[in-house]
């Protein structure tokens, strides 16, 4: 029997591989009718909304004023900008054999509709809003998440960032279960990828970030066909720090230490 997976992303051309590999789809015995766009084109007053909910996310996460956590939003957004110009907020051309709508949220209602419309047995999560708790239930499907990072090292956001802040060579992509707790459910695939050190902060959060599209196919065929075949054997990892965007002093030194690197080592 072919499992019915759901995709809700707000990263769409990082996953785009994996929904496009009908191959990799048929050999681990699952079909991929659905794909669920957040946050696509918001409109100014949901964006303002939505920045109010995150900023005061963040507050009540770090104990830090309202203030501190809008500049660094929009100091954030600027290095997210100038590293990404491009990102595929659609894909790059259609899908025969899939579908795709709009939703405001991961946890929107017209979620837990659209995964009951296409008859889905699991749906893999891949950025956008953390699903509060009350919603989980409402999905009415197992909910797996792709981390891109181990959760022992790092739960919340920015994915690389933070590698590259402590100076690690190697990053690691987690496919886990979606519990209440951010990003620490019980860990059913992992898969290691070398950081792509560049001279600046913003070429080597792109050059890491191409990286990635190319194993995320690898880590959803592994970690859903064990799923799928009933041969996943979940574990448990101690959940990490829980961070959220970096101050500026954080930011400078990710910069010098792509700098240092670059002098001493080279492309990574």
């Amino acid at each position: 029997m072919t499992a019915r997976i759901v995709v809700i992303t707000s990263s769409v051309g990082l996953i785009e591989g994996f929904v496009r590999d009908r191959r990799l789809q048929r050999r681990i015995g699952i079909e991929v009718p659905l794909l669920v766009r957040t946050h696509p084109s918001m409109q100014p007053l949901d964006r303002l909304r939505d920045l109010r909910h995150a900023i005061e996310r963040r507050a009540r996460m770090t104990g830090r004023s309202r203030v501190a956590h809008l500049v660094e939003h929009f100091a954030w957004r600027a290095i997210h900008r100038a590293a990404f110009p491009h990102v595929a907020t659609a894909l790059s051309a259609p899908v025969p054999w899939l579908t795709v709508i709009d939703a405001l949220a991961t946890h929107d209602p017209s979620v837990p509709r659209a995964l009951a419309g296409v008859r889905a047995d699991l749906a893999v999560v891949f950025g956008g809003d953390p699903i509060p708790p009350r919603m989980l239930d409402r999905m009415g499907v197992p909910l797996l998440n792709v981390h891109a990072s181990d959760p022992s090292f790092c739960r919340g956001m920015p994915p690389v960032f933070w590698e590259v802040h402590a100076g690690l060579e190697c990053l690691t992509l987690t496919l886990h279960e979606i519990v209440a707790r951010l990003d620490a459910g019980a860990v059913v695939a992992q898969r290691t990828m070398p950081i792509a050190w560049r001279r600046t902060l913003v070429e080597t959060l792109r050059a890491t970030r191409d990286r990635m599209a190319l194993e995320l196919p690898s880590l959803l065929g592994d970690g859903i066909g064990r799923v799928v075949a009933g041969e996943a054997r979940a574990w448990s990892v101690p959940p990490g720090p829980l961070r959220t965007l970096p101050t500026l002093r954080a930011i400078a030194g990710a910069e010098r230490r792509c700098r240092r690197r670059w002098r001493a080592h080279g492309p990574g």
